[in-house]
């Protein structure tokens, strides 16, 4: 039986997890993608679990104060059904080609992802919004910011005891 302290235990534990993929990110221990992976999973298991628990309070604080989730589920489906790799590295890359161009550390241009991976069902409604969040809030943008960004507004809700209504 799941009780209200495991609610706040489970949502605890996974927010800890999203921390240590950031902080892995910005230290630059393990791979950008495994990183950026981890963090996009653990944003979705927290997603999941607040709008079960919560419902419509969480989802209207998330659409106002976090839109990119929604890019970040996008990211989650792409990496657990085609194991897509969503962004770039920073720095050279072999082969070389001319000009050579230093890139920064970046989630992948949305036309990129899904020329790796194609979601079933690109017409459904909700598919759509999550590709309009991936490229308004993702594409082309650090993934460690992004991720802060994520991380901030769950660390908000964990501070004012999940209680969407109680986030300032």
């Amino acid at each position: 039986m799941d009780t209200g302290w495991e609610n706040v235990r489970g949502r605890m534990l996974a927010l800890r997890a999203l921390e240590k993929a950031l902080r892995d990110m910005r230290r630059g221990d393990g791979f950008l993608y495994g990183n950026a992976g981890s963090g996009a999973i653990w944003t979705a298991v927290l997603d999941e679990h607040l709008r079960e628990s919560i419902g419509e309070e969480y989802e209207t604080l998330r659409d106002r104060e976090a839109p990119l989730i929604h890019g970040l589920l996008h990211v989650r489906n792409g990496i657990s059904h085609a194991a897509s790799v969503t962004t770039q590295d920073a720095g050279l890359t072999v082969p070389f080609v001319i000009p050579v161009v230093i890139p920064a550390a970046a989630w992948l241009p949305l036309e990129e992802v899904h020329r790796r991976w194609t979601p079933n069902g690109l017409n459904g409604a909700r598919v759509k919004h999550r590709i309009a969040m991936y490229e308004q809030h993702l594409a082309g943008r650090d993934p460690a910011e992004t991720l802060r960004t994520v991380h901030d507004f769950f660390a908000a809700l964990e501070a004012a005891d999940w209680q969407p209504n109680e986030v300032r």
